[in-house]
């Protein structure tokens, strides 16, 4: 069985109160549609950043160039996870291959 492919952001500048439902409800509300996880793992989250998955690779690339998103009223700062996508895991889960999954330096999209 092949796993759909996923892209992932990582979203900085995340204020450390800050919840998964609270980071999605974000995303959701400036139109991502496309959601399939959000992690915010605590050891990263004290370093004010964590990461938004996407089954859409046009809505990450919205997310990183486009979008102007705040929570709490903080900026949030969203750049292209550069490491190999993660594993098949469950709900929440980042698998095998780290946090961070979902573009390559080559599985980036080519810049304008």
């Amino acid at each position: 069985m092949v796993a759909a492919a996923e892209f992932s952001i990582k979203v900085g500048n995340v204020p450390q109160s800050t919840n998964s439902a609270e980071l999605r409800a974000v995303f959701e509300e400036a139109g991502f549609e496309t959601i399939s996880d959000v992690y915010l793992p605590g050891k990263f989250l004290k370093q004010g950043f964590g990461f938004v998955r996407f089954t859409e690779q046009e809505d990450a690339r919205r997310a990183v160039e486009d979008a102007v998103l705040s929570l709490q009223g903080s900026s949030l700062q969203c750049e292209y996870a550069l490491t190999e996508k993660r594993g098949v895991g469950g709900k929440g889960d980042f698998g095998a291959r780290g946090a961070l999954g979902g573009f390559s330096q080559s599985a980036r999209p080519p810049a304008a």
